[in-house]
């Protein structure tokens, strides 16, 4: 809607958006198995550097390294997003025109209809603790329960203010000025894991556990990977908790950030006649509490990386019969795994992870040339660089990167901002041209991209 008053030319508008998701798909139905030179190898403590052994091998043998069966459960999600916002266009002077305006944000948390979702809270005291005698954090909460009364895995974000504010000034008759900024928050089905199929309850691995010793001796073999079943997912239910207990699990962190992104420019053109014009501009940009791929919270802490081969000795393990599911189910289990902040679980994973960020800066310039009958010529060069701690949360559909079918997080779960490096989608150069022709009755366009990474 707009309205206009003498100088100012007001706009109001608002959006409402209802996400509905029924999903169910295994991408796995009959499970992974994997295999490495590790048994058929001299000696499995070196098989990595050593060059014996084979994998094939270790398969004809039906001794693996690893491996999971996954099942899935259907969830009927629904997500909410509402926006408003108000904008004024102000024609100051005959030289200052002025662009301001505000929107409001309301992303909405994703709901499941029947409450199958759960959230993570690292800070509180596990039920294991009270069991084992141990100072054990790390509890799942049920939403719409006594450990959690919200219906959403997260919580909502009603602060979400984003301001514009452009201008432009008319230096001389052939020459203008226009600069601008505004915040934009990210959209609010971005993070593809904190969506309800991909909740812990709904979605269960059984892994398979080829050896409790580091390749040393083999445990469960290939001809009977999953002697205990395959778990089915447990949904919503008050023993939940139990069945989570040694496995890799996953949820989002309830009180997380909210990313968002703000962005400038500065921009002089100069009309030079003959329908031609140039423009030079500065753009810059910067992403804060930006998403990345799901980020370990049980990684070892940094400080006990020294004992070096010592993490791998087996010791008691004070889980044994209390713990039923994968490694943390035997008598003795790897003297790492008692110092990792929440043992219980052999990963958790914070399916938000909204602490990375980016920066980007470029110099664009831009020339067009409009003939009077035949048409038009557009030329452009940026010169820009990208720098960020995350480039994507589908790294399965990023097929034109290096390592995006197998990066699968940071290389330091406890220091994620280490990664910060080049993007993966980062061009320094790019030139662009264009050219429209008219003829009677007839349109032409041709158009050359050329993104120089040099």
């Amino acid at each position: 809607m707009k309205k206009v008053l003498g100088r100012h030319t007001l706009a109001f508008g608002a959006e409402l958006r209802q996400m509905e998701q029924s999903f169910i798909q295994n991408n796995n139905p009959s499970g992974s198995f994997n295999f490495d030179n590790g048994f058929t190898s001299q000696d499995p403590n070196t098989a990595t550097t050593s060059g014996t052994g084979f994998g094939f091998a270790s398969f004809l043998l039906g001794y693996g390294s690893g491996g999971a069966a996954d099942v899935l459960a259907n969830t009927l999600g629904t997500q909410y997003i509402f926006g408003v916002y108000a904008g004024d266009t102000f024609q100051a002077t005959n030289r200052l025109t002025v662009n301001a305006g505000l929107r409001w944000d309301y992303p909405g948390p994703w709901t499941e209809r029947h409450d199958k979702l759960i959230t993570f809270q690292p800070s509180a005291i596990s039920p294991l603790a009270s069991i084992t005698g141990l100072p054990l954090t790390g509890n799942f909460a049920l939403v719409n329960s006594p450990q959690r009364s919200e219906r959403s895995e997260t919580d909502p974000h009603r602060k979400l203010f984003a301001p514009r504010l452009g201008a432009a000034y008319r230096l001389s008759n052939k020459l203008v000025a226009r600069a601008g900024y505004r915040i934009f928050y990210i959209p609010a089905d971005t993070v593809f894991n904190m969506e309800p199929f991909a909740a812990t309850i709904n979605t269960v691995s059984t892994p398979w556990v080829p050896t409790l010793n580091s390749g040393a001796t083999p445990n469960n073999t290939l001809s009977n990977p999953f002697p205990n079943g395959i778990q089915q997912p447990i949904g919503r239910n008050p023993a939940f908790q139990r069945a989570l207990y040694g496995n890799s699990v996953s949820a989002p962190v309830a009180y997380e950030p909210y990313g968002y992104v703000q962005q400038w420019n500065l921009a002089i053109q100069r009309d030079l006649g003959s329908g031609a014009s140039l423009e030079v501009a500065y753009a810059g940009a910067k992403g804060t509490h930006l998403t990345g791929l799901v980020q370990n919270l049980n990684q070892l802490p940094n400080s006990d990386l020294s004992q070096g081969t010592a993490l791998l000795n087996q010791v008691p393990n004070p889980f044994y019969g209390i713990i039923s599911n994968g490694s943390l189910s035997a008598p003795t289990v790897q003297a790492g795994q008692l110092l990792r902040p929440y043992p219980q679980f052999t990963g958790v994973d914070d399916s938000g992870s909204y602490n990375r960020d980016s920066k980007y800066n470029a110099l664009q310039v831009k020339f067009e040339k409009r003939f009077e009958s035949a048409g038009s010529i557009l030329a452009s060069y940026t010169w820009s660089k990208l720098i960020s701690s995350t480039d994507t949360q589908t790294a399965w559909l990023e097929q034109g990167a290096i390592y995006a079918t197998t990066y699968t997080g940071p290389q330091d779960n406890n220091n994620p901002g280490r990664e910060k490096s080049l993007s993966l989608f980062d061009v320094p150069q790019r030139w662009f041209w264009a050219t429209r022709w008219t003829f009677p009755l007839v349109v032409a366009n041709a158009f050359w991209a050329n993104p120089m990474v040099w």
